[in-house]
């Protein structure tokens, strides 16, 4: 991109965003409550209820200050993950599956979350908890090389990965964490295509680095920048999550039919479900990529 056309929209932006300070200004403090509720030399001591998603205090509730809930809820302004399940944190709790009550802890393998014992979630949780620190340490380091190795290692969602980096490194680390997205602000600037999401995130703050005007913006308004010049199709996501409630709705009916002892199709409804999930797992698929 010439560089009378990126100073042209560099101006559109900043006249149109200019009242938007205290949202940006909201955002960070968030991001900085994030970091001081989780310092990264008190990871190797956290415990398991302050990292999962989903699980219940004694009082019935669930646990809305823990680790994955701070990434995925109370941090949104810093960057939509659109990852469609607590799966992508590699271990979670789930209360229901199916329609039946579990109360399990749960891992992620693959595209399969499986149930297990606590004992086996605690040591799970060492493990995920050991490369989260390392990756952090690598962070503080500077060191992107090593940064890059332990995520491309770490079994943990790539958009979760990328979110806790700009998170704790908001200066290294872009927020912007589909690779669709990456490539496509990638192609808008005539900035060359990456083999992966990491390359591509860095070539783009590099890109920001280098600009006299972008240079002194945060990394939040050149996230801004990226989104008001370049916006997603907002049309496309609505239709496919019109379509995913529509599925989900019809799957807690067949729930319910089991629920209410109706008989009869209880195998062709079950083969019904896992095919309204395949779909739904599918939308969510297309959701990441817009």
């Amino acid at each position: 991109m010439d560089e009378e056309t990126l100073r042209k929209l560099q101006s559109e932006y900043t006249n149109s965003k200019g009242s938007e300070k205290q949202r940006l200004w909201r955002e960070e403090n968030l991001r900085k409550e994030f970091v001081e509720n989780f310092p990264i030399e008190e990871i190797p001591k956290m415990k398991l209820e302050d990292y999962v998603v989903g699980l219940p205090k004694e009082d019935g509730t669930r646990n809305i200050h823990s680790f994955c809930n701070w990434i995925e809820n109370v941090t949104q302004e810093s960057g939509q993950i659109w990852i469609g399940g607590s799966g992508a944190y590699v271990i979670f709790f789930e209360v229901e599956r199916d329609g039946e009550m579990i109360n399990s802890f749960m891992i992620r393998e693959g595209n399969e979350s499986t149930p297990i014992r606590e004992d086996v979630a605690g040591e799970e949780f060492e493990k995920v908890k050991r490369m989260l620190y390392r990756m952090l340490k690598f962070g503080e380091d500077d060191n992107i090389d090593a940064v890059k190795s332990i995520y491309n290692e770490f079994k943990m969602h790539s958009h979760v990965k990328a979110k806790i980096l700009h998170l704790y490194f908001p200066e290294m680390f872009l927020n912007v964490f589909s690779s669709y997205w990456v490539n496509s602000y990638l192609n808008s600037l005539d900035l060359q295509i990456e083999s992966d999401a990491f390359d591509g995130r860095m070539s783009l703050m590099k890109f920001k680095q280098n600009d006299s005007i972008m240079s002194k913006w945060t990394t939040q308004q050149f996230a801004d920048f990226l989104l008001y010049t370049f916006p997603p199709n907002i049309k496309a996501i609505k239709e496919l999550d019109k379509k995913k409630k529509e599925l989900i709705i019809r799957m807690k009916e067949l729930e319910s039919m089991f629920i209410n002892g109706e008989k009869g199709l209880e195998d062709d409804a079950l083969e019904y479900n896992k095919n309204l999930q395949k779909k739904i797992d599918e939308i969510n698929k297309q959701l990441e990529e817009l």
